[in-house]
């Protein structure tokens, strides 16, 4: 009996979580009938050596600014919803805000648009989701009325310009100066 006790007065901590991590783009976003969240992560090819900067766990109840978006979420058994924020500085100078207000309800799914150029498979342009909020109360259980609004950017991969890394800047063996660095 007591053991069963521990078992029910234990499960308001049990909660649900999905994550991207610091070097995959959240995609996607699919609320199954049950209620179980699903985000849907991707690399694209021109993000292949870029990573953002996340918050260690899903804590946050909004991703606000400009330069984030979702990087992982949990849902607690009550119903509330926390987000894992990302940031990645190049998102504010070359994304561009699409929708605020996407709704995907149970049963639904989401997905963003990537585009590649006509001659080969880089990616010219992605969509990722930035921010997610939970509309309903935690406390009912209405499924008629919950829903999740997405906020969706689209990121432009061409407009980026490359980012030399730090170490390779200095002459690290076996990344020694070409003949025209040594000529700067």
């Amino acid at each position: 009996m007591i053991s069963l006790l521990l078992l029910f007065s234990s499960l308001p901590l049990l909660n649900l979580s999905e994550t991207c991590g610091y070097n995959r783009i959240p995609f996607g976003f699919e609320v199954h009938k049950n209620g179980h969240l699903t985000l849907l992560c991707s690399r694209p090819n021109c993000f292949d050596k870029r990573y953002a900067e996340c918050s260690e766990r899903a804590e946050e109840k909004e991703c606000t600014g400009n330069d984030t978006w979702v990087g992982g979420l949990e849902r607690t058994v009550d119903g509330q919803l926390f987000l894992q924020c990302c940031k990645f500085e190049p998102l504010a100078n070359y994304g561009e805000k699409l929708f605020n207000d996407v709704k995907v309800r149970r049963g639904e799914y989401f997905e963003g648009e990537e585009k590649t150029e006509e001659n080969d498979d880089y990616v010219v342009y992605f969509d990722l989701i930035t921010n997610i909020k939970r509309i309903g109360s935690p406390s009912t259980r209405d499924m008629r009325n919950e829903h999740y609004e997405l906020a969706v950017s689209r990121f432009h991969c061409g407009k980026e310009p490359e980012v030399n890394a730090v170490w390779k800047k200095k002459n690290y063996w076996p990344f020694f100066k070409t003949k025209d660095e040594k000529n700067l």
